[in-house]
């Protein structure tokens, strides 16, 4: 690139701005009768002596930033110079030529990098700016051959321009929703879980596969699922204190035939078989193919792979199958095994091995189906609804447990439960229900004991 100004020209830069102040003196003492002509003349005199310093000192920078090895950056201040040069016109030849010097080799210099980048189409972007100013440049013609024929080659190996611009979008959409997570994060950290789940949805509508999204979206609904619970226990305690509030024996029965705190049927089991539930309903599944047909006990252990692989804590649901099965099929009997014998009042026993007794193989079993995106406790009813022998499953402390089903009637279940109650209120229902006198019953029995 030749020098841009040697020493002596480098003074008269410093010393016109003395001339240019003595010019707008002269212009400002003009008379009024001036004519426009003259007027106009004299202004753009004046511009153009402002532009033409401006324009050194452009150049001079540009020079600058070029040695320093800031393409981009000279590459800006030279396409400054070149609108100011532009504006200017005539008289500047010697900085004209300068500009287009430096622009034409700071822009080929960049194409070259964009080519050894791979960015064929940036190097065709910056070559043809360099061709815009100088369309003789031999340099850059022939630079931009070699780049159209590499174009040639790749072609329909690389992605086509619209694709490219939307690489910047999609960036800034994982941006924006990685943001979004944060502030659901934040929320809820602080107990803000509907305007967590909010921030979190809309990060997903951004990135759809963001895994931190859905961490955190999981952990939300948790918290929803325990402050209810929290909520529903806080509510069941508050109901019996008041019961045993309004309660006084001197008042008698105040409630009347019907207890209106009894208001559902609900029976909450164990924390176990709460937690293995709620986690059967959040737990999804993308997709499952089985078109060929795929043994009872492979989805088990599918199933067990499954749940702790999308469990945010990794412990799973247990899944098992229980080969015994508990009863025979056909006609309800007295005798049949799960039966309730009527003369014993007892369950009647299990039959011997072999017949309705015998032991069930899950590899046996076999089910065939495709669904997708459907929770873990759809999944399981899928499976009990389409494998081709009868089967049931059920939810204990320990896991969700697969058996075989009877043709015939099911067997009772018989499970035990624990209730807590006020005694005052439970003696009270007990007097308004019966007419004996528990405590004269009570009175009475250390009485004599062989009268039978």
């Amino acid at each position: 690139m030749p020098p841009i100004h040697d020493e002596p020209e480098m003074t008269m830069i410093k010393a016109v701005f003395l001339p240019l102040g003595i010019l707008f003196l002269l212009a400002a003492a003009l008379p009024a009768q001036t004519n426009n002509a003259t007027e106009m003349a004299v202004n753009r005199a004046i511009m153009d002596q402002a532009n033409t310093i401006l324009l050194r000192q452009k150049l001079e920078d540009a020079k600058g930033a070029a040695a320093r090895g800031d393409l981009p950056g000279a590459a800006k201040l030279y396409e400054d110079a070149k609108t100011l040069a532009d504006q200017i016109g005539s008289g500047i030849d010697a900085e004209t030529a300068q500009t287009i010097s430096g622009l034409a080799s700071t822009r080929l210099e960049l194409a070259r990098q964009a080519q050894r980048a791979g960015d064929l189409r940036e190097a065709d972007t910056q070559i043809a700016r360099v061709l815009k100013v100088d369309p003789h440049n031999a340099a850059a013609l022939a630079f931009k051959k070699a780049n159209e024929d590499m174009i040639a080659a790749y072609k329909g190996r690389m992605p086509d321009v619209p694709a490219l611009e939307q690489v910047p979008l999609v960036a800034a959409d994982k941006t924006a929703a990685s943001t979004l997570v944060q502030d659901g994060k934040l929320f809820y950290e602080m107990g803000k879980f509907e305007e967590a789940e909010a921030k979190l949805n809309q990060a997903l509508k951004l990135d759809p596969d963001n895994e931190a999204a859905f961490y955190y979206l999981n952990l939300v609904k948790q918290a929803y699922y325990a402050r209810q619970e929290h909520t529903r226990t806080t509510e069941v305690q508050d109901k019996m204190v008041q019961v045993a509030k309004e309660y006084s024996p001197q008042v008698g029965n105040k409630f009347g035939d019907a207890n209106p705190y009894a208001r559902t049927n609900f029976v909450h089991t164990s924390l176990d078989r709460e937690r293995i539930y709620h986690e059967l309903e959040i737990l999804r599944i993308d997709s499952v193919s089985w078109a060929e047909g795929l043994p009872l006990s492979e989805v088990i252990r599918f199933l067990t792979d499954q749940s702790k692989a999308r469990d945010p804590d990794k412990k799973g649901i247990n899944f098992l199958f229980n080969p015994n099965v508990e009863g025979g099929g056909g006609e309800a009997g007295a005798g049949a095994p799960g039966r309730i014998d009527a003369a014993t009042g007892f369950v009647a026993p299990a039959p011997a091995a072999g017949g309705a007794g015998e032991a069930v193989d899950a590899s046996t079993i076999n089910v065939k189906m495709a669904i997708g995106d459907v929770s873990f406790q759809q999944l399981l009813d899928a499976v009990v609804q389409i494998a081709d022998h009868p089967i049931k499953y059920s939810v204990e402390d320990y896991g969700v447990v697969f058996s075989a089903k009877l043709c015939g009637p099911e067997p009772p279940v018989l499970e035990m439960r624990v209730f807590r109650v006020d005694p005052n209120t439970f003696y009270e229902g007990l007097m308004n229900v019966s007419t004996f006198t528990f405590a004269a019953a009570g009175g009475n029995s250390g009485g004599g004991g062989g009268g039978g």
